[in-house]
């Protein structure tokens, strides 16, 4: 919620660009952690994870 939020005050011509970037990953990275999470092991789970950490 905090990331809709901060984009809702970026300029208009940056609504398919930067916000949209933004609000995609502030979604997806939970959803990665919660896939990874419910994996039958933990190195599947670090797997999901490791895009998040670089």
């Amino acid at each position: 919620m905090e990331i809709y939020k901060a984009t809702a005050h970026f300029p208009k011509e940056e609504l398919y660009g930067l916000t949209s970037q933004m609000r995609r990953s502030g979604f997806s990275v939970p959803l990665n952690i919660v896939e990874g999470h419910v994996s039958t092991s933990k190195r599947e789970f670090f797997e999901h994870c490791q895009p998040l950490l670089g």
